[in-house]
């Protein structure tokens, strides 16, 4: 990319037009269908025939005409001639005054129009004696009913959820053109970090960050690749860097200060990669930064997991979202109210916090998490979105309105999620 290097503070908005400015499209992979769920279709999805191709029976029961009945009623016994079932390619037909025993899908012998249910008919030997009027048409699907010829199943850039997976194997496709998922490199930085399965006595830190970061990398349809634990050290992480990971993009959590063992930008220098912001006027994660080089993004998120994970929402998800072709300028959000009180920020800086939003008497309400210095970690383990405050907003009484940005981690539809208990 050819332009001047730029280290600058901006805005949140300047940041994210920055970060989508250097995106490149994802190309796509043909995969089987039942591995295509919560990824992006590549590709349009008509009926290639009507669905279903002929009238097919709803029931287990008899297919009769209505007209062989006077009225419509019940008055009149019918003759069972023959049987169908799902599955045969058959060409009989209905005679005056006849019945055909048939199972639920199979279709429908010719000039037959309805289905009588087994519990409303009495079978005394070869005679039908239905007990209930029949209307002309019941239980029985329609051909077309679910899709005509060249109807569209699926566009492009659909994210495919099962009731769309489950249409197109109605179709009878059984393997899809998808946007690859975006690959994410994760790089956890810190003298003091190790993995969670170190007994030690001394401060060390555990790498929480590395699995809320995976996890969030899931959440926006992406396939995390851990990196490992680097050391507060340029040249290490620099040649960490260096190595060919075949990434989309790499997210590096710690080193995002000034200090003289935040070597972040340091080791970006060193390997020529273009810092294109160094600082974005937030609340918490003001010293997230961004960096590009041929055709890999690279973000620095804060050390700080409630930090790191507010600012990979606000800018690493809407990166990778548009990599699977899912533009959007900033993340999904929907309008909550507040159940309690948030206090008074700086004015010129938008604030975020981890909350938890269910629905109530069908309105939103959410609350605030870890706005009490005690059990933190166990608070924000409650979180399935993040509260917005915006810029210039004081303090905001409970019942106001603000925005919040859906964070479901158990899955990798978090921006498609509805709230629940």
């Amino acid at each position: 990319m050819d332009r001047a290097v730029v280290e600058e503070v901006c805005s949140l908005k300047e940041a994210r037009k920055k970060v989508l400015a250097c995106v490149r499209a994802q190309s796509y992979e043909v995969i089987e269908i039942s591995q295509a769920c919560g990824l992006v279709i590549a590709e349009e999805i008509r009926a290639p025939k009507d669905i279903p191709p002929c009238e097919i029976s709803l029931r287990d029961g008899y297919a009769v005409s209505a007209g062989d009945l006077s009225g419509g009623g019940s008055t009149k016994a019918l003759r069972l001639t023959g049987a169908i079932t799902t599955g045969d390619k058959t060409d009989i037909s209905l005679t005056p005054g006849s019945a055909i025993k048939i199972t639920t899908g199979a279709p429908l012998p010719g000039l037959a129009d309805s289905v009588i249910p087994y519990e409303d008919v009495e079978v005394r030997g070869d005679l039908v004696f239905p007990m209930k009027p029949v209307i002309k048409g019941q239980y029985v699907l329609r051909p077309g009913s679910l899709a005509t010829r060249e109807t569209i199943v699926a566009r492009r850039g659909d994210i495919l959820v099962p009731t769309t997976i489950a249409s197109i194997v109605d179709t009878g496709k059984a393997f899809l053109k998808v946007i690859k998922k975006p690959r994410v490199g994760i790089l956890v930085t810190g003298d003091e970090v190790v993995e969670p399965d170190y007994h030690s006595e001394d401060m060390s830190v555990f790498c929480s960050n590395r699995y809320l970061l995976s996890a969030l990398v899931k959440n926006y349809g992406g396939e995390s690749i851990a990196l490992g634990i680097a050391p507060d050290d340029e040249e290490i992480l620099a040649s960490i860097l260096e190595m060919e990971h075949l990434c989309d993009c790499i997210v590096i959590s710690g080193g995002t200060g000034k200090g003289e063992h935040d070597c972040v930008k340091n080791a970006w220098r060193r390997l020529g990669i273009e810092i294109i912001f160094d600082g974005v006027l937030m609340h918490p994660a003001k010293g997230t930064a961004f960096g590009y080089k041929d055709g890999v993004l690279f973000f620095s998120l804060p050390g700080n997991p409630l930090a790191s994970g507010i600012s990979f929402v606000q800018l690493v998800s809407v990166a990778l979202l548009k990599i699977s072709n899912k533009e959007f300028e900033s993340p999904p959000e929907l309008v909550a109210t507040l159940a309690q009180s948030l206090p008074a920020g700086k004015d010129g800086t938008p604030r975020f916090f981890w909350g938890r939003a269910v629905f109530q008497e069908s309105e939103l309400t959410v609350w605030p998490l870890g706005l009490e210095k005690t059990d933190v970690l166990s608070q924000i383990s409650k979180a399935n979105c993040i509260i917005n405050v915006e810029v210039g907003a004081k303090n905001l009484p409970q019942g106001s309105c603000v925005a919040v940005h859906p964070v479901c981690l158990s899955s990798n539809l978090g921006y498609l999620t509805l709230f629940g208990q």
